[in-house]
């Protein structure tokens, strides 16, 4: 089972306490502890308030920040992505198509829209793959983990020859790495051999 929303829960609470107040008033005998309780709900709605407005500036919710801690990791190829025309101080909500595959499952696509930042926008690019979470009940809900790199030099250079690592066969003079993990022929290089 999922948790309601907060942004919900503040609405409850808030509601419950308008509700108490009016019974306070027009019930005398128990007007002190009416009062006292939608005193109590209404900071309540008050503070859950603040933590769901808190939460939508960042542009994530509290179950999707727990979705990238915990959630499968899968990766997926961005069908199309275009920005919605909403923004939020820097932050831009972005409405992606994405074409998943998760361990295990089968693939399915997805479209969703996200809060991102400038930096987080370069990185979803139509075609290219992302990575993403899934929540292990519920695979169709999947969430961008756009803070994780491309490729981690560190696990590389712990590889053996064999699989890519140092002391491995040198790369042909026509391949070049650009800096961002990404190999390129290099223009003017040698073509293929016919």
């Amino acid at each position: 089972m999922t948790r309601p929303p907060l942004a919900r829960l503040a609405g409850l609470a808030l509601g419950l306490a308008v509700v108490l107040a009016i019974l306070a008033i027009q019930l005398p005998p128990g007007r002190s502890a009416l009062a006292a309780l939608a005193v109590l709900l209404a900071i309540l709605g008050v503070v859950t308030t603040v933590a769901a407005l808190r939460d939508a500036s960042r542009g994530t919710s509290s179950n999707e920040l727990r979705l990238r801690r915990e959630g499968v990791l899968g990766r997926a190829i961005v069908v199309a992505a275009g920005p919605t025309g909403r923004r939020r101080g820097e932050r831009e909500e972005i409405e992606t198509r994405l074409d998943v595959q998760l361990p295990s499952r089968r693939r399915f696509e997805v479209t969703r829209r996200d809060w991102l930042t400038p930096a987080e926008r370069v990185r979803v690019v139509v075609g290219r793959p992302v990575v993403v979470a899934a929540d292990p009940a519920e695979p169709g809900h999947v969430v961008l983990v756009l803070d994780l790199p491309d490729v981690d030099r560190a696990a590389i250079s712990a590889l053996g020859p064999v699989a890519g690592g140092p002391g491995g066969p040198a790369r042909s003079e026509a391949l070049r790495d650009d800096g961002r993990g990404v190999v390129r022929p290099i223009e003017g290089g040698p073509g293929p051999d016919p």
